[in-house]
């Protein structure tokens, strides 16, 4: 369940960095993805200065490998930016790092030569409506932001940082999560409502939920009648289960993980949502 406010947690501290970070390219990935075809030759060498030079070459090979625009620190590339220098400039050297209008200016040519466009407020419009088609299928944070970044690819569009996914996912998790509640709120009887407070009421120390989930310890007479009180007692339920679900329109995927619910959480997370 998603709060307001709260930061939604989807990547590992470790998948952000294999995402966002510099890829570590071996000589055949440089070879790769450092040779420039005639027209960003061209490009490259209108460029004023070696810095900005060097820095277009850096950041088109990575961006055509990751589809993002890593932050470059010369000191700390030098392998790739030694290669660079071995083939294009020879007996050259370094003096600066480019400024934040180059960076910007050199991003825009890149962008132009592999026909992508930056992420801006038309893509998030789009990306938005994508995640809420999805989580009609699956409200897994980490395959909704797969789904997007698979999405990007197919618009021709950079990845935006990992803050603005987080909150375009949790934007639509939590009016998900709204739909859904005025739905049940506005279907649910008063007998339905009663019976699910009874299942989360401690009866003879033990919650209904916990006897409901409870298998049978064998099949004596005692057990097998437990068995079909539990049945009884469900079956209203059951009943209205199978008339609110289709008017959710979620996947089965999805009432399978709301119906997980019940196991992750403790009898007191659940009477608290």
């Amino acid at each position: 369940m998603i709060k307001a406010g709260k930061r939604l947690t989807i990547l590992s501290n470790f998948e952000i960095e294999n995402l966002y970070g510099i890829p570590f390219f071996n000589d055949e990935q440089r070879a790769n993805y450092f040779r420039l075809d005639d027209l960003e030759n061209v490009t490259m060498k209108s460029l004023k200065s070696l810095e900005s030079r060097v820095y277009f070459i850096l950041q088109l090979g990575y961006f055509k490998y990751k589809r993002i625009f890593c932050k470059i620190n010369f000191e700390e590339i030098k392998k790739d930016v030694e290669y660079i220098l071995s083939q294009y400039f020879s007996g050259s050297k370094l003096k600066k790092m480019v400024s934040k209008k180059t960076r910007i200016y050199n991003h825009s040519k890149i962008l132009s030569h592999i026909s992508y466009v930056d992420f801006d407020k038309e893509s998030e419009k789009k990306l938005i409506e994508r995640a809420f088609k999805f989580s009609k299928t699956c409200v897994d944070p980490k395959r909704i932001f797969d789904d997007l970044l698979d999405y990007l690819d197919q618009i021709r569009t950079s990845i935006p940082g990992y803050s603005t996914l987080q909150k375009i996912i949790s934007k639509v998790l939590m009016e998900e999560n709204e739909r859904l509640q005025s739905i049940v709120t506005n279907h649910i009887p008063q007998y339905v409502d009663k019976a699910l407070q009874r299942l989360l009421k401690n009866d003879e120390q033990m919650y209904g939920v916990t006897l409901l989930k409870k298998d049978a310890k064998g099949f004596n007479y005692t057990e097998i009648m437990h068995e079909i009180d539990k049945k009884c007692s469900s079956d209203k339920l059951y009943t209205f289960a199978k008339k609110i679900i289709p008017k959710l329109e979620i996947s089965s995927q999805n009432v399978c993980y709301y119906a997980s619910l019940v196991d992750y959480y403790t009898v007191d997370k659940l009477n608290e949502l």
